[in-house]
């Protein structure tokens, strides 16, 4: 209900025999509405407007502190999440480097592990070839010695089979023994002996039995021979000279076996020029000089 007065002195009231005096009651409500009137006008009006806008004020402020107490939190969680964040990063990143250089630091140890024993094998690999390679001139220089033993020894038992004198048998002997080749051997001449040393016709002349490659000459020629059981005579032994001297009457045309007897000197230390001379003495070979090139180029000299 407004407290105006036009809603105080209203006169729609409803009538009754036994009701107020409607006088009295019209006097009565315009004291009052006079008296409310003076209430109203003597309560001022920009306090209660100013009590609403401390309100409202009061009210804006609260929501503010509000918001800023939220944005504060709300930097300070993401703050602390953005440290935790780089935190876990550096942990990480700190992590992988280790494992990384753990890993370089590993391969590499394997890597010079690898390369010392390959230096290893490699060194071993070159002590063998270097035994092999003393091992093969020994070898070579005793299969020419072998060689040269062996044709002086063919040599003896083709000229004591003829039928030939002790002195004879002994020139032979000291004649320097040919280098082997791979052609055929050609046999002694006979010679024809004296008519006292002549072996009967019914008994053939015994023949000495092969000596193995490792005798000498002077195994083979040091027992006394006999015929018909006389003595014939002894030979003194005689050493083979060597085959550097001594030309035979034909150059044989034996390429591997120039080479064996080339590359047997080369083991001997002798020199290139008497080499030369004794290869073009008994060997005829188109290209001598590239023989004893490439023999000079493999020993190293």
């Amino acid at each position: 209900m407004s407290l105006d007065r036009q809603s105080i002195e209203k006169r729609d009231f409803p009538i009754s025999r036994r009701g107020y005096e409607t006088v009295a009651v019209d006097e009565h409500l315009a004291r009052l509405a006079a008296e409310i009137e003076a209430l109203q006008a003597a309560t001022p009006a920009p306090e209660v407007a100013t009590s609403l806008a401390s309100s409202a004020s009061e009210r804006i402020r609260g929501i503010v502190e509000a918001a800023e107490a939220t944005a504060a939190e709300i930097e300070r969680t993401a703050g602390e999440e953005a440290a935790a964040v780089r935190a876990s990063a550096a942990a990480d990143a700190a992590a992988t480097r280790e494992a990384a250089s753990s890993e370089a630091q590993a391969h590499v140890a394997a890597v010079q592990e690898a390369t010392s024993t390959m230096l290893d094998r490699i060194g071993a690999l070159e002590q063998t070839v270097s035994g092999l390679l003393t091992n093969v001139r020994s070898s070579a220089g005793g299969i020419g010695a072998d060689l040269a033993t062996l044709h002086a020894q063919v040599v003896e038992v083709g000229g004591l089979g003829s039928g030939a004198s002790t002195r004879e048998t002994a020139g032979v002997l000291g004649e320097p023994a040919p280098v082997a080749s791979s052609g055929p051997v050609a046999p002694a001449e006979p010679v024809t002996a004296p008519p006292v040393a002549a072996p009967l016709p019914s008994e053939p002349v015994a023949e000495p039995a092969p000596q193995p490659a490792g005798s000498t000459p002077e195994d083979a020629v040091g027992a006394p021979e006999t015929l018909d059981g006389e003595l014939v005579g002894t030979t003194e032994p005689v050493a083979p000279e060597l085959p550097l001297s001594g030309v035979p009457a034909q150059r044989s045309t034996d390429v591997a076996g120039a080479r064996m007897v080339a590359l047997n000197l080369v083991l001997d230390g002798v020199p290139r020029d008497e080499i030369e001379a004794h290869l073009q003495e008994r060997y005829a070979l188109e290209d001598q000089a590239s023989l004893l090139d490439e023999l000079y180029a493999k020993q190293g000299g």
